[in-house]
C-alpha cells in the first residue's frame, strides 16, 4: 500500500515518551499517513503501548529491529516505508500543528528528489525553549564551513528517492549520522528552506544527544565528518571553504558590536569557533 508520507520513529525504551509522540501524528489530521516505530529491542512497556495504539491507528505499525543501532532502525524504516516523502520523528521530539499537511502541499512544488527544511525549537527537559535552529544556509560549501545545519530531524523531509542517489544512512555512525546524511543529501537534492517551526526538538542531560554533547562527543564526531569530506577536495575548494569560515566568523563579531552582552557572547563565540 502506497502512501504520500511515511513519518519513521526509531525508540529504544521510549515508554515515557512513545504515547506522546503517537498522538502528536494522530492530532496533524494528515491523509494519506503511515507512521512506522521501528523498535530496537526495548525491554520496557513500549512495544505494548504501540501495539495498544495500533487498534485504534491502523496507519501505525511496530517494525520490530535487532539492537544494530540507531542508524539501523532507520535504514530499516526507509526500506519498509511506503511514502513518498520520508519524515524522521525520534520519540521524545513532536512537530509543530498542522506541519505534515503543510509538508505535503510544499511538495507538490518540487521536484524530485527534493529535501524541504524548517526551522526547529530546542527545548531543555521542561520543554522551556532554549533557542531556535535557523539553517538557512543549506548548500554543501556551507555545511563544511560550520553554517548552521539541521540540529534535529523534526524539521526535514525529503524524497524517499534520494536514497536511490546518496545511499542509505551510514551504519558505523552511531551519533552523528544526521550530519553525514545532510551532507550529501544537499549535493543530491533540490533544497527548499521555509522560514517557519516545523519540529520541536528536546535536549536534556540525561538524553542520547544531551550525554554526548557534555562528553564533548557532538562537537568531535562533527569535526570528524566535516573533515572526511573535506580530505576529498582539491586545494582550491579548502581555500574556498576557509574563506567562508572567515566570513561566518566576522559575520558574527559584527552582529555582537553594541550588544550589552557584547563580551559574554564573544566568549561563546570563541568557544563555538574552536
Amino acid at each position: 500500500m502506497s502512501a504520500p508520507l511515511t513519518v519513521i520513529t526509531p525508540v529504544l525504551n521510549g515508554e515515557r515518551f512513545i504515547e506522546r509522540c503517537l498522538l502528536n501524528v494522530r492530532d496533524q489530521n494528515c491523509a494519506g499517513l503511515e507512521h512506522l516505530v521501528i523498535d530496537g529491542g526495548s525491554s520496557d512497556r513500549t512495544p505494548e503501548i504501540v501495539r495498544d495504539w495500533q487498534a485504534q491507528l491502523p496507519y501505525v505499525r511496530l517494525v520490530p529491529e535487532a539492537r544494530d543501532g540507531l542508524s539501523a532502525g532507520l535504514n530499516r524504516g526507509i526500506r519498509e516505508a511506503c511514502g513518498r516523502i520520508i519524515g524522521v520523528l525520534n520519540v521524545d521530539d513532536f512537530y509543530e500543528p498542522g506541519v505534515l499537511n503543510e509538508i505535503l502541499a510544499v511538495f507538490r512544488n518540487l521536484p524530485e528528489p527534493s529535501l524541504a527544511v524548517g526551522n526547529c525549537r530546542v527545548l531543555d527537559g521542561d520543554d522551556k525553549e532554549i533557542y531556535i535552529n535557523v539553517p538557512k544556509e543549506l548548500r554543501y560549501y556551507d555545511l563544511l564551513a560550520g553554517s548552521p545545519h539541521p540540529v534535529n530531524p523534526s524539521a526535514y523531509f525529503y524524497h524517499k528517492s534520494l536514497h536511490d542517489l546518496i545511499g542509505l544512512y551510514d551504519e558505523n555512525e552511531k551519533s552523528a549520522m544526521d550530519l553525514d546524511f545532510l551532507i550529501r543529501a544537499v549535493r543530491g537534492s533540490s533544497v527548499k528552506y521555509v522560514n517557519k517551526i516545523w519540529g520541536n526538538y528536546r535536549l536534556y542531560p540525561e538524553s542520547l544527544t544531551g550525554r554526548a554533547i557534555a562528553s564533548g562527543l557532538v562537537k568531535e564526531n562533527n569535526l570528524r565528518i566535516i573533515g572526511r569530506y573535506l580530505d576529498k577536495e582539491n586545494f582550491f575548494v579548502k581555500i574556498y571553504i576557509q574563506m567562508l569560515q572567515y566570513r561566518r566568523e566576522w559575520i558574527y563579531k559584527l552582529r555582537l558590536r553594541g550588544s550589552p552582552y557584547k563580551h559574554k557572547l564573544m566568549r561563546l563565540l570563541k568557544r563555538r569557533m574552536v
